[in-house]
């Protein structure tokens, strides 16, 4: 039911990479412009890039019943998890 979407928002000045990385993990049950919960991943800012998990605060679709979008929130941050965890390798995680 979760999809990962990635945006990147990077770019290399100076032999350094600078911008963004969105991972959104969307769902058909959620309609929050963040997804369910998005990691962003924050470069240039000398020395390690910064990962966090944010969360969206916008509502539920209709027609969907609470075990969905229980089912639906425990599966994006899960897969959010994970992305954390790959991250933790190069980045720091805040």
């Amino acid at each position: 039911m979760i999809t990962e979407s990635i945006r990147d928002y990077t770019h290399a000045e100076d032999g350094m990479v600078h911008g963004q990385i969105i991972y959104t993990y969307n769902s058909p049950t959620h309609w929050g412009s963040e997804g369910v919960c998005e990691v962003r991943v924050d470069y240039g800012f000398g020395g390690k890039p910064k990962a966090r998990l944010s969360y969206s605060a916008g509502g539920h679709n209709k027609g969907f019943n609470s075990v969905e979008i229980a089912d639906a929130i425990s599966e994006a941050f899960a897969r959010a998890k994970q992305r954390l965890q790959v991250l933790s390798l190069t980045c720091n995680v805040g």
